[in-house]
């Protein structure tokens, strides 16, 4: 899988201080497909790579190995790579593309996750979604105390975040389901809460120089 990204563009985008020059809807959107094809792919090609100076490259994959460790970037300029270095190298794994954790590296890009089993509260988390801390990328599940049932997708790249209604909790299901499912998934049943359930918030964080326990903190003064 290749993906192909703009090496200015993306230096504006991860040194988490820059905006977009002529930032609009369609362009927040193309940022969160891009941040998805990062994850999944495993060619990179940093088109316009002569735009930026070797520190900005460095930070930028630095950043595309965080959001995917054994990518391979090869920089060009006007889009022009050697076809041998794209066609039958045979190095897509599906399932590693699916289970990539990342790794620590280094110019200060960092990931952490932040969980809990108790509710949000949807208002308090709106306004924190209206002043969202500085991070590159967020993604997990979420589930608020006004509708118990329901898992949450959160997901934000750059500037844009999205909050979408993903399934159902077991947790919400009838009691003879649930003891079914339980006694079926070892796994499951080792992770039920008494309270909660399998009901929680877990959130993966990437961001550069990040102050994990103030956006901790943030989304702790989000529960209900």
């Amino acid at each position: 899988i290749i993906c192909v990204a703009d090496a200015a563009r993306l230096s504006n985008e991860f040194t988490c201080g820059k905006h977009l020059l002529e930032p609009c809807e369609d362009e927040d959107s193309l940022d969160s497909l891009l941040m998805q094809q990062l994850e999944f792919c495993n060619t990179v090609i940093l088109n316009k790579a002569e735009t930026v100076n070797e520190n900005e490259k460095n930070e930028i994959k630095a950043v595309i190995h965080k959001l995917c460790k054994d990518a391979g970037i090869i920089e060009a300029s006007f889009g022009q790579v050697n076809l041998e270095e794209l066609l039958n190298t045979h190095n897509f794994d599906y399932e590693k593309a699916q289970n990539n954790e990342g790794a620590a590296l280094e110019y200060g890009i960092s990931t952490f996750v932040w969980q809990t089993r108790k509710p949000l509260d949807l208002k308090k988390f709106t306004n924190l979604l209206n002043n969202y801390p500085n991070v590159i990328r967020t993604k997990g599940y979420v589930w608020f105390d006004n509708q118990p049932d329901s898992a949450y997708l959160f997901e934000q790249a750059g500037k844009l975040n999205s909050l979408t209604e993903d399934s159902l909790w077991i947790a919400s299901a009838p009691k003879q389901d649930q003891m079914d499912l339980l006694k079926a998934n070892p796994q499951l049943a080792q992770n039920w809460d008494e309270e909660y359930g399998d009901r929680i918030n877990q959130l993966v964080f990437i961001g550069k120089n990040m102050n994990e326990e103030q956006i901790k903190r943030q989304f702790n003064d989000c529960l209900a």
